[in-house]
């Protein structure tokens, strides 16, 4: 018991309502400050929508019980450049944690009125209107039983709060009737606890309800923000409720949730051709793509790809034909096989040229619904495109290794020897995990191989030998 004593009163300011008409200045914000009993003091300064920007910072009131007396003041403070800067006091209230804990029921968060107080550049501009100001606050009251039988102690009969409030909310609170105040930041408060006035407006003020994601909703981020925050205390902690009761958390902010959300049943498993066509192009994203982003992706891989393999295929044809003007007279022969491997070379590079034209023709300024259309062939799956789609990187390479094959073979005929070892070289370059592979694999082969082979001839040594001793012992 004395674990759940010692847990003290906890306050947290949510917003402020109808403050801005106190000051003639278009937007400001509030200094809200708690005063419980002249000895603890809280402060937080909220923004100029009068929401509070740290809902999880909470004031804790230490040793506090119901006839702890606490102030409610709202300050406005000039943003100037001044160390000491001026405060002016523009509403207050002074209640009692019995009196809050009233007000809350059991509500998660309440409303505190406030009683505003008239400043002097003031009485000409809101002369006659009634101004109500009020703070939205959540209160968490320790459960405990020394609090219940205090409660029962200190609590008024529902009716006479009822009329007690009701009849000071008759009173309209206006500029005219208040006086002056002497603009500073004063904290004195009477002995009792003084009910603060419930203005009419109050009375038909509708509590907003749970909303479905399919409507319009209006409401600035700020609702939403507050709406989680307050969904997760919810959730954290629990006031005035037992054990066997049932939290009701709010729903967190169905309106920044998707409204729409399309059941889509995607089948991953591939053909063996499909999985052949992946291997070498993109057909696994095209297939699996749902959105825009995902298709302008590919889309965006594959012109870079093109543009790249287009300016490769115009060097190419450019080497094959500076070849063609190789005379007889040249310093090198060029015999038949240079011939055609670079004929082959020019076939393939003109072609790729000119399917590589043709994709950038269609495909370069289309975006991702064309690209959709375009990609799609007569089964309505993007296979073929996909085939065609590296033809071009098929008749670079294809291209390369002609124009390989005509150097070769012309630097054969001057000096082989090179060409024997530039090529055994850079094949065992390229093939060189498969080298060390394949040696890992012979080592271990004939490491199990050896084992073997001990094994066998240790085993038939101690054979022979358990058959020696045996003989002897017989003759015995």
């Amino acid at each position: 018991m004395g674990e759940s004593e010692s847990r003290p009163w906890v306050i947290t300011v949510i917003r402020a309502q109808g403050y801005q008409p106190l000051r003639p200045e278009k937007s400001w914000r509030p200094i809200v400050s708690i005063v419980v009993d002249q000895c603890q003091r809280y402060e937080v300064n909220l923004g100029c929508d009068g929401q509070n920007p740290n809902l999880r910072e909470r004031f804790m009131m230490q040793g506090a019980d119901g006839r702890t007396q606490v102030d409610f003041n709202v300050h406005y403070q000039a943003p100037n450049k001044r160390k000491r800067k001026k405060r002016y006091l523009v509403a207050k209230t002074s209640l009692s944690l019995q009196a809050l804990s009233k007000l809350k029921g059991t509500e998660n968060s309440f409303t505190i009125p406030l009683s505003p107080v008239a400043q002097p550049s003031m009485r000409g501009l809101a002369r006659g209107r009634t101004v109500s100001v009020s703070l939205v606050v959540k209160l968490e009251i320790p459960e405990t039983r020394a609090e219940l039988h205090a409660s029962e102690n200190l609590l008024i009969s529902e009716d006479q709060y009822d009329d007690d409030i009701t009849s000071l909310g008759r009173s309209s609170l206006t500029f005219e009737s208040e006086p002056e105040s002497d603009g500073t930041c004063n904290f004195s408060c009477s002995s009792r606890a003084i009910t603060p006035p419930v203005p009419p407006e109050f009375s038909s003020i509708r509590i907003r309800r749970g909303y479905t994601s399919d409507t319009d909703d209006d409401r600035p981020l700020d609702e939403h923000v507050k709406c989680i925050n307050d969904s997760y205390d919810n959730f954290a902690f629990t006031d005035n409720t037992d054990s066997n009761a049932v939290v009701n958390v709010v729903p967190l902010a169905p309106s920044l949730l998707p409204s729409y959300t399309e059941q889509i049943s995607v089948d991953n498993s591939l053909s063996f051709i499909d999985s052949l066509v992946d291997s070498f192009s993109s057909y696994a994203e095209l297939r699996e793509a749902r959105s825009d982003s995902e298709y302008e992706r590919v889309l965006e891989k594959l012109t870079s790809e093109w543009y790249y393999v287009g300016a490769s295929l115009v060097a190419l044809a450019g080497l094959d034909a500076a070849v063609f003007g190789f005379s007889s007279s040249s310093l090198f022969s060029v015999n038949n096989f240079a011939q055609g491997s670079i004929a082959l070379g020019s076939v393939a590079s003109g072609i790729g040229i000119a399917i590589d034209g043709w994709f950038l023709l269609v495909y370069s300024g289309a975006n991702a619904k064309k690209f959709q259309k375009f990609a799609r062939d007569v089964y309505g799956k993007y296979l073929f495109f996909c085939i065609s789609s590296r033809l071009p990187a098929v008749c670079m390479f294809v291209s390369a290794c002609a124009l390989m094959a005509f150097l070769l073979s012309v630097a054969w005929s001057a000096w082989p020897t090179a060409v024997l070892a530039m090529c055994f070289i850079a094949g065992v370059l390229i093939s060189l995990q498969f080298i060390i592979y394949g040696l890992h694999c012979a080592i271990i082969c004939m490491g199990e191989i050896f084992r073997r082979t001990r094994r066998v001839s240790m085993s038939c040594v101690r054979r022979s030998s358990n058959d020696v001793l045996d003989h002897d012992v017989s003759k015995k």
